[in-house]
């Protein structure tokens, strides 16, 4: 995909062929989607004052801005950090988790597998966002599981739940951690304009001392 480093599909959806979508990156996809992540945060890191010039009154200042770009940018890094880790091939104990997909699906006769998954099966190699997306496409989006579930026996219903209710607390323990993420991310933002704001403060501060005894009211 031209300009893969500064487009955003290189993270969401793999740099590849214009409307395509990859649930299992390569390793050419990785590269740009860790190219993108490093042009959005550009972290640069900062040199470190040399002898005790930190002890001055300019240097604890800088070593504070310093170590706050840092901060910031790290927590920046993260949301990136995980999108392309959650689309990398993935083991589980040691074996692909493609493998793992298949021992799963074998348990659970007629169901049709999604051509996605088939496709990673074979190739042995298959990533956590391919299994729940893979995972609602079986259900949601395939007709067959509706026509099973309702000529399926009571015990192959409450399977079926109770697998389905394991795959949702997952999902949900997930989506916390996200939403965690987003308050951190939103914290930080919030943090940011406070110290902003607070130069003009100090500056009417300043302004507001200087003024003549005779002219204050």
């Amino acid at each position: 995909m031209a300009d893969a480093d500064i487009n955003p599909r290189s993270v969401t959806q793999g740099a590849g062929l214009q409307g395509n979508q990859s649930y299992v990156f390569n390793q050419q996809q990785t590269e740009a989607a860790r190219a993108y992540s490093a042009n959005i945060v550009q972290d640069l890191p900062r040199p470190a004052l040399p002898g005790n010039l930190e002890n001055t009154d300019q240097g604890r200042s800088y070593e504070a801005m310093r170590l706050a770009e840092q901060a910031k940018l790290g927590l920046a890094a993260q949301s990136f950090t995980e999108a392309i880790a959650w689309r990398a091939p993935a083991e589980v104990d040691g074996v692909s988790l493609a493998q793992h997909i298949k021992n799963i699906w074998a348990k659970m006769p007629g169901v049709s597998v999604p051509q996605g998954v088939e496709d990673a099966i074979n190739s042995g190699k298959a990533s956590h966002f391919l299994l729940q997306q893979a995972e609602v496409d079986r259900r949601a989006n395939n007709p067959e599981w509706y026509s099973q579930m309702l000529a399926a026996s009571p015990a192959a219903v409450n399977r079926e739940v109770a697998f389905m209710l394991a795959r949702l607390l997952e999902m949900q323990h997930r989506q916390e951690l996200r939403l965690e993420r987003q308050e951190m991310l939103l914290a930080g933002i919030l943090a940011e304009e406070v110290r902003v704001n607070g130069g003009q403060i100090d500056a009417q501060y300043r302004a507001a001392i200087s003024v003549p005894p005779t002219t204050k009211k």
